[in-house]
């Protein structure tokens, strides 16, 4: 029977509306008669340019009544061919979907509801342009609703973001075609226009997109992902979730996880844990979740993690375009929700007033804080590794740390460079310095973990932008909460961030993700990484120096130290230094030298660097002299006399400077008139030479 047959019988069924279904005639036909009657009418669509699958009605464990596909993969299958459409068909029960991007439509969906009529609230939305809905093909359902079907190029899917009760069915979109009758005898009826598409107006276009512009997500919430907290909340909110049949409900299901900051992967386990036992027919198949589940969040309306913990706290942005992002993002359709924490988190100034002000935590005072995380840089083999492991044995026994105090406290130390064999051999060296047994060591709360030969990462790459936590990095916050340690070492950030250490924003929320377990169990937590060779070669106290990557590791961490070497000739001695400590000085320094197999040295005050430099000033004066008299030339330009060079390279004298120290002490004796540039030779063989002493007056004017 075609489409305008069953127009015609289903004109003379009563008029349908919110509160009774019209009764299609087809639904007194024999089930054979049935099925042949629908399979004619999807035929009919497909010729028209519509691309058709089967649908199925059923009933929800409320009772409520459901339209879901009655095919796994329906995006894909939606034909216009016969033979398929012929075997899609070929059983009773079954109502007609049109996949309304494959068809190349666009259609807007009124729902009526009480208290909500969305067909006058869409002709008030479109205003003067509310007259094409009365010029194209429009389907009435049983329930009322209707559906304005008009071609174009496919546009977002939506729900009530035009106007209440308006949805949007385009992209990955669906709606059930004319002729479909439901259990109950309704059916799916053209009321104007049939066959008459219009291609969807430029100015309806314009509205759309500015209404899709305007609903801005809540906030730019640079978070993670797959917090504890947020997994908990959202498996919460899908076990009382009561929509959860069809393809519809399935992508708002999906784009609220990702308001909580849950990533695709672990939507889909959430989905197969707590949707799938709960659908009467045909649960998600994860290939198919797989495949749909980035394409539902690339539509969400709102950020990833709008609604996480993160952003209900302090873990936002810090790169606001200006304070009216912030403005928007406080006065948007939520802005109760963002009241409340905004009242939650007010500090109470009139009771703080009132109390003792606290000490703040430190796990080596004006070093490494107690309760967040450090990062600590230094080339290949300068001796990080041991740094730390001798920082881990001064915090299990409470002793000092190069003349430190340290908090003592169990120890979790994680590398993923050193094997057993290189560990014991230090450990070794270790505990023979501080007196003990590596039995000791462990027995007094050291937890020493070699991941070398598995995978280390604890936080991937989501895409080109997110991470995610891993398997790992949860097993090791559970071991924090049992442990509970006092400091964590991760050895080193290439191995367990498998991110990009050039993108701000990965780099940010990986130190969020460390930053989590820090601040709550009040545990120091240091990451060791190799600086890049611009770290390298960058000098003095600034964002750059001595690290890698983005700055913002840098920024994001409250403090960073750096070890190097400072003297090339001296292959033993190092300098470990503060670059970064936001609550204590910046630059405290302490010579260290190795002896034994572990590092020995103390702090490094002002006055003994004040000393430092005078030192090296007098050796230069020194070395000057002894150059002079044997008639050999030294230049203050880079070249192959260049005296930072030469007296560096110089071994006459018993304590060696490096070249860096050199040419301070050689700037400092130009700045105290101690120094000057000489000319010696005559035409083409004029030389300079530096030369003691102040510039002789003729030469200075």
């Amino acid at each position: 029977m075609p489409t305008q047959e069953i127009n015609a019988s289903a004109s003379k069924v009563q008029a349908s509306d919110s509160k009774s279904q019209p009764v299609s005639p087809a639904s007194k036909l024999s089930p054979e008669a049935l099925a042949k009657h629908t399979r004619r009418l999807a035929l009919d669509i497909a010729k028209q340019g519509g691309r058709v699958f089967p649908m199925r009605f059923i009933k929800d464990t409320s009772g409520k009544a459901r339209k879901v596909p009655a095919v796994k993969g329906w995006p894909e299958k939606a034909t216009g061919e016969h033979e398929r459409i012929a075997r899609f068909f070929a059983r009773p029960g079954l109502g007609i979907g049109i996949a309304t991007e494959a068809s190349g439509w666009v259609v807007f969906d009124t729902d009526q509801k009480p208290g909500i009529d969305g067909d006058a609230n869409l002709r008030t939305w479109l205003g003067d342009h509310a007259h094409y809905l009365d010029e194209t093909e429009t389907i009435q359902t049983p329930s009322g609703s209707k559906h304005y079907r008009f071609t174009g190029d496919p546009v977002k899917s939506s729900s009530s973001i035009l106007a209440p009760g308006v949805d949007v069915k385009s992209r990955g979109g669906y709606v059930v075609g004319e002729g479909s009758v439901t259990p109950a005898g309704g059916v799916y009826r053209v009321t104007a226009n049939g066959g008459t598409r219009l291609p969807l107006p430029q100015p309806i276009i314009d509205l759309i997109a500015n209404a899709y512009t305007a609903a801005k997500p809540r906030m730019a919430a640079d978070v993670p992902g797959d917090d504890p907290t947020d997994i908990a909340a959202a498996r919460d909110y899908l076990a009382e979730a009561q929509d959860i049949d069809g393809y519809n409900n399935a992508m708002n299901l999906a784009r609220k996880l990702s308001d909580f900051g849950i990533t695709t992967s672990t939507a889909i386990a959430l989905f197969d844990q707590e949707i799938n036992p709960r659908l009467p027919h045909y649960p998600w198949e994860r290939d198919e979740l797989e495949k749909k589940m980035p394409e539902w969040y690339d539509g969400c309306e709102n950020a990833f993690g709008a609604d996480s913990v993160a952003v209900q706290f302090d873990v936002l942005p810090d790169d606001f375009s200006d304070l009216n992002s912030l403005a928007e993002a406080a006065n948007d359709n939520d802005g109760k929700r963002d009241d409340d924490v905004l009242a939650r988190c007010t500090l109470d100034l009139d009771a703080m007033s009132g109390m003792p002000v606290p000490e703040l935590p430190w796990h080596v005072k004006d070093w490494v804080p107690g309760d967040d995380v450090t990062m600590f840089y230094g080339d290949g083999s300068v001796g990080k590794s041991l740094t730390m492991l001798q920082l881990a044995a001064s915090s299990v026994l409470g002793r000092v740390w190069f003349g430190l105090p340290v908090r003592r406290g169990r120890v979790i130390y994680i590398t993923a460079e050193d094997n057993a064999k290189v560990l014991h051999n230090r450990l070794a060296s270790v505990a023979s310095r501080e007196g003990v047994s590596i039995s000791e060591l462990k027995a007094a709360g050291l937890e020493i973990v070699s991941l070398v030969g598995e995978d280390p990462e604890l936080a991937v790459a989501r895409d080109a932008e997110r991470i995610k936590p891993t398997k790992l990095w949860r097993k090791l916050v559970a071991r924090i909460d049992t442990f509970k340690p006092a400091l964590v070492v991760l050895d080193t950030l290439s191995d367990v961030f498998s991110g990009n250490e050039n993108v701000r924003s990965q780099a940010r929320a990986f130190i969020h993700q460390l930053r989590a377990p820090a601040s709550a169990h009040e545990l120091a937590l240091i990451v060791n990484a190799h600086p890049s060779r611009a770290g390298l070669d960058t000098g003095g106290i600034n964002a750059a120096s001595g690290s890698s990557g983005s700055t913002a590791w840098h920024n994001s961490v409250r403090s960073r130290l750096s070890m190097f070497r400072d003297d090339p000739n001296d292959t033993d001695s190092r300098v470990l230094t503060t670059k970064k400590v936001n609550n204590g000085p910046v630059g405290s320094t302490i010579n260290l030298r190795w002896v034994n197999g572990v590092f020995e040295g103390g702090i490094k005050t002002a006055e003994a660097k004040g000393d430092d430099a005078r030192q090296a000033e007098e050796m230069f004066l020194e070395l000057l002299d002894a150059y002079a008299k044997s008639k050999r030339i030294v230049s203050d330009k880079p070249g192959r006399n260049y005296a930072p060079s030469v007296f560096a390279d110089d071994k006459s004298r018993p304590h060696a400077v490096s070249k860096d120290r050199f040419k301070d002490a050689m700037n400092q004796l130009f700045a105290e008139d101690k120094i000057h540039v000489a000319t010696v030779g005559t035409g083409t063989r004029v030389q300079r030479q530096l030369a003691a002493g102040p510039a002789p007056i003729a030469d200075a004017a």
